[in-house]
């Protein structure tokens, strides 16, 4: 019989490692024992685990905030065992009773991988984060003509305000200066007449080193744009990785994309998230 009851903080190691059976992505990672801790302690009452015969067999970690009445799941797991049982469904039940009795109006979370299951618990998905992929190895991949790439530095940064839009060059110093001490970061700006017109920056993904995340990207023309596309391809490549992974919301570039051979992402290093909610009133 599966029981529903508040977690202890002497349920965390079983439950981090749970996750470590339970996950593809992040969760799965020891790290996840800090946030089941920090939530005991900011919303005790919120986090919850199931068990059967003494044993956990599903944990949910969620937050809470009074000001918009609202709570968030932010873990959902259940032991590989269990799965498809109804372990996930009573968790998530036990929880909705719980906010809707404290007066809170809307639960929300996200998920890469198990959108139709809260489909059917009533969560309406309401956002799309869409990140895709490409794999480079066996492949062509050639630096393009131009405009001309070379590596960015912090002595290119005036230049580069005086010739990018002010939101643009905002965008890129952020990714720059958050990126510049990661140990595997590539950044480079596209020049045309010695002005740079372009720019691409990214790093390496944290669970897998073999995929460089492009996480700025900026080109005068569409033509540049895609140029700069092709230039971090050829960079990842030089370094011997294995693919490039992009996010990407706006519907040009998704179109623009999967014209280059990018795909829909659904890897457990690298997914298309989506953002569901469900009203409690």
């Amino acid at each position: 019989m599966i029981r529903i009851r508040q977690m202890r903080l002497g349920d965390v190691p079983e439950a981090v490692r749970l996750c470590n059976q339970a996950f593809l992505e992040s969760a799965r990672r020891p790290g996840v024992g800090a946030r089941f801790v920090n939530s005991l302690q900011e919303h005790p009452r919120y986090q919850l685990v199931a068990t059967a015969r003494g044993e956990i067999v599903g944990v949910l970690q969620s937050q809470v905030d009074r000001k918009i009445k609202t709570a968030g799941v932010r873990l959902l797991g259940v032991h590989p065992k269990l799965q498809r049982q109804g372990v996930g469904s009573k968790l998530l039940r036990a929880i909705e009773r719980k906010a809707k009795r404290d007066g809170l109006t809307k639960l929300e979370l996200g998920t890469p991988f198990a959108l139709p299951f809260y489909e059917k618990c009533g969560y309406r998905c309401v956002r799309i984060r869409h990140k895709f992929i490409r794999e480079i190895t066996c492949s062509e991949v050639q630096r393009p003509k131009t405009p001309q790439i070379r590596r960015a530095d912090v002595e290119d940064l005036p230049n580069v305000i005086q010739a990018f839009p002010k939101k643009v060059a905002e965008q890129f110093l952020i990714t720059f200066y958050e990126d510049y001490e990661a140990e595997e970061r590539l950044q480079i700006l596209g020049f045309s007449n010695q002005r740079p017109v372009a720019a691409a920056a990214g790093k390496a993904n944290e669970m897998c080193r073999e995929l460089m995340e492009l996480r700025f990207l900026y080109g005068r023309t569409r033509e540049v744009e895609m140029a700069m596309i092709r230039a971090f391809e050829y960079e990842t490549s030089k370094r011997g990785r294995r693919y490039v992974g992009v996010t990407e919301n706006r519907s040009r570039m998704i179109k623009r994309l999967k014209q280059l051979g990018y795909e829909e992402a659904h890897e457990a290093f690298w997914w298309t998230g989506y953002h569901l909610e469900k009203n409690l009133r």
